[in-house]
């Protein structure tokens, strides 16, 4: 599953941005801080990547000239769960990246939609606010293998969306 979404984050990425140089990593064997000094990719992330030990399963490095953002990818091969949903807002929290998404070929689990739709819970999936802006927040979705992308009917996010 790692390589198909790694093309697709690829593909949406740079559609998304033209200007930028866009690279897309299977991050999920290595802390992240090792990836960012092997790769040579810290120009322009904010100082404080060096203490981000997080395992996220694929990282898209999104640089510019002045400024390097970040997208995560959570993949997971069973319906989704707050466990999940935890593990990758910790992450996003701790590295605050543009985009941050959590997939599974299986959707998303019971409990985790009724508390996000049928008890409205949609700031659950908020990593970053700042006044003025809109939120950054995590989007979710059922992967679907057959086409290699996201099955839209299935997409849950906050009010920032993942440029689709």
């Amino acid at each position: 599953m790692y390589g198909a979404v790694q093309a697709w984050l690829r593909v949406r990425l740079q559609h998304h941005y033209p200007r930028a140089m866009i690279r897309v990593l299977d991050t999920s064997q290595e802390q992240l801080t090792r990836v960012i000094r092997r790769e040579h990719v810290a120009q322009g992330l904010p100082a404080d990547w060096v203490s981000w030990d997080i395992h996220v399963d694929i990282t898209g490095f999104i640089m510019a000239p002045q400024q390097t953002k970040i997208a995560f990818i959570e993949c997971k091969n069973k319906p989704l769960t707050l466990d999940h949903l935890s593990q990758l807002l910790g992450y996003s929290r701790v590295a605050r990246p543009e985009h941050a998404l959590l997939i599974a070929p299986q959707g998303i689990g019971t409990a985790l939609r009724s508390l996000i739709l049928t008890y409205q819970r949609r700031d659950v999936l908020t990593y970053e606010q700042q006044p003025g802006q809109l939120e950054h927040a995590l989007t979710l979705a059922r992967w679907d293998e057959q086409r290699n992308d996201l099955e839209r009917s299935t997409i849950i996010t906050g009010r920032r969306a993942f440029p689709l």
